[in-house]
């Protein structure tokens, strides 16, 4: 890599309901990029949810922000913030991501989805690596980030560049479907996930994102009624 070095900001999205695991996870997780990033900002959840993304919410909160006060003391480039579901702001992020369509604050199981944007729209930087707070990262960083940066960079109908989800088979094949091979160790997907990605935002800004709703399957309709 000799291109010059680009800004990054790592984005966290976190929980009450997920304080055992942040636990466990989080401080590696901002351990594993800090040395290659310039802001790290942690989004913590401010709305209930309901079924399993409310367990302990409530009964968490006050750990919770101990356990980041704790953290940012520790880490200098850290900072956190309340995810904001007021009127204005809801408008501002509406504006944004989706060309003024109202955003829902959750998606239809009652997983999180306003707050991604939120949290995005909250960095300082224009090229954002974004992760929930239970993804598990293994191996070393190296220039990761800056070559993923660099990848995305090459190609305006690239989105998101995200990291392999566990190592290629012996013959470089991957367990998941994908779209089209570049290489052995870099693959083109028709969808995304948003447990883990890198983005530039302003690329993704310039595409507005279109709602719709869920095909009504049998699975889907079980995740409702949960």
């Amino acid at each position: 890599m000799n291109s010059p070095r680009n800004n990054i900001s790592l984005q966290i999205n976190l929980s009450a309901s997920d304080l055992p695991i942040c636990r466990q996870l989080l401080e590696r997780q901002i351990g594993f990029w800090y040395d290659e990033v310039d802001e790290i900002l942690l989004s913590v959840e401010s709305q209930k949810s309901h079924g399993k993304f409310a367990v302990d919410f409530d009964a968490n909160q006050a750990a919770l922000t101990a356990f980041i006060s704790t953290l940012a003391a520790a880490y200098p480039k850290l900072r956190y913030h309340y995810i904001d579901y007021s009127p204005a702001r809801a408008r501002v992020l509406s504006e944004l991501f989706f060309a003024g369509v109202e955003i829902p604050h959750k998606d239809y199981r009652g997983g999180p989805f306003y707050c991604y944007f939120d949290g995005l729209a909250e960095c300082r930087n224009r090229y954002i690596m974004h992760l929930d707070s239970d993804m598990i990262l293994g191996g070393i960083p190296n220039t990761w980030l800056q070559d993923a940066v660099d990848l995305l960079r090459s190609d305006a109908s690239y989105l998101f560049i995200n990291p392999l989800a566990g190592p290629p088979r012996p013959d470089f094949g991957l367990r998941q479907e994908f779209h089209q091979r570049l290489g052995n160790y870099q693959f083109v997907f028709r969808k995304m996930s948003t447990r883990v990605f890198l983005t530039d935002r302003e690329r993704l800004t310039a595409h507005p994102i279109r709602l719709r709703k869920i095909n009504k399957t049998l699975r889907n309709w079980k995740w409702f009624f949960r």
